[in-house]
């Protein structure tokens, strides 16, 4: 059914994506196109996300062992996409169907600060079907996210003397930015966007990423 559609859309292949297709600008604009991307978005078979957007996901080459930490999840298509790589050897399976999926050793967190986006990308994941028994939703402060394998350290003891090993085989670190990408493709940008945007968010992307690093394994992979 759906190798069906991908001929009937003209869908090609994205180099260097597994089960990753694109459409041409002029079918991506008819109607009865529209309308099936829309259906099997809801029905979560399918995930519209730039190309590029897939590319920190792929560089990570999750494996279905992993401990995975999404540290600015939403709206949730990085997340999607990396519990998706934990079932690769599901590869194929209808994720929305009611078989049962055996889970992998790996998981994936998905955290975001703002209340009401974590609502929004919880119910993104929920497309996921049973996948989502490998996901878990938090709402925290990125530049303080906890480390869950930090040993608990008494007053008497000096903080030099201890270390925290990571938690995470493989973070992806999509800081907020200043959204300059997208000047590229909507002109109307340019209009309101100023050097200074970026400037300002830079000191807050330098902290979560310097988190980020702090909560890695050793031999593992942030992107």
């Amino acid at each position: 059914m759906m190798q069906q559609g991908k001929s009937d859309l003209g869908a090609v292949p994205l180099k260097g994506i597994e089960r990753g297709w694109k459409l041409n600008k002029d079918a991506s604009e008819e109607p009865w196109v529209r309308k099936w991307l829309s259906g099997e978005t809801k029905k979560g078979r399918v995930s519209r996300q730039e190309y590029v957007s897939m590319l920190p996901v792929l560089l990570l080459d999750i494996e279905p062992h992993h401990v995975v930490l999404d540290m600015y999840a939403s709206p949730g298509s990085k997340t999607t996409q990396a519990v998706d790589a934990l079932y690769r050897l599901h590869d194929g399976e209808d994720i929305t169907s009611d078989a049962s999926l055996e889970p992998p050793e790996g998981l994936c967190i998905a955290n975001e600060l703002d209340a009401k986006r974590a609502y929004v990308l919880a119910a993104r994941c929920k497309l996921l079907g049973q996948r989502c028994a490998s996901l878990a939703v938090a709402c925290h402060n990125a530049t303080k996210f906890p480390n869950v394998n930090a040993p608990l350290v008494s007053s008497s003891r000096s903080s030099k003397d201890v270390a925290s090993r990571g938690s995470y085989d493989r973070i992806i670190c999509d800081v907020p930015c200043s959204g300059d990408g997208t000047l590229r493709k909507d002109v109307k940008v340019w209009r309101t966007w100023h050097p200074s945007y970026g400037m300002a968010l830079h000191p807050l992307q330098l902290r979560i990423a310097k988190r980020g690093i702090a909560l890695l394994k050793i031999g593992g992979i942030m992107t």
